[in-house]
């Protein structure tokens, strides 16, 4: 088809970026500390961003938002699960030791690797099969899940012990419950 036969956009939307919440906001700040630590060029935050972005309803007509999510998610977890991110080790208890992580055992590995293979399967568009992810039947309601996973296990696996200090100042300082009064 000649390019001149194509139709020509109406107008020009241009989509703010989409909002974060608090722990999205947390989550970037320590995806981009882990990065900066291994002197990574990337931004994971910006990648994190760009699937929050392409996953909003309003994005939704585009036929490929899955995958292109699926894909930037993938990327944030690449300097765990890929060799070619160069310097930063293979190892990844050694990666989250250094980076100063308080939880770092089997299990946080392990829910990291079945998160990194969903992801995986999605921005495959199916063709890789892992973890159970059915590409066809996969949903809006089941991303909302697998984000909400995806964003459990990284903050878990980079807690560190300043974070842990800061949630029992938050405790402390908001003093004892209330009183409640029964009738």
């Amino acid at each position: 088809m000649n390019p001149d036969e194509l139709p020509k956009p109406v107008g020009e939307i241009v989509l703010p970026p989409a909002p974060l919440t608090p722990r999205q906001e947390e989550l970037c700040a320590r995806l981009d500390s882990l990065h900066a630590l291994y002197d990574l060029p990337v931004s994971p935050s910006d990648m994190f961003r760009g699937a929050i972005f392409a996953s909003r309803p309003e994005c939704r007509n585009n036929p490929d938002w899955l995958a292109q999510t699926g894909n930037s998610l993938r990327e944030v977890l690449y300097p765990f699960y890929s060799r070619q991110v160069e310097g930063i080790p293979t190892d990844k208890k050694e990666i989250l030791e250094k980076f100063g992580s308080v939880k770092v055992d089997d299990e946080i590995i392990r829910r990291m690797g079945v998160v990194y293979g969903k992801v995986e399967g999605i921005a495959h568009h199916g063709n890789v099969k892992k973890n159970g992810v059915d590409y066809v039947t996969f949903s809006p309601d089941d991303f909302t899940a697998l984000l909400s996973e995806f964003e459990q296990v990284i903050l878990d696996s980079l807690t560190r012990q300043v974070d842990v200090h800061a949630d029992f100042d938050t405790i402390v300082n908001a003093g004892p419950p209330a009183e409640t009064t029964h009738v």
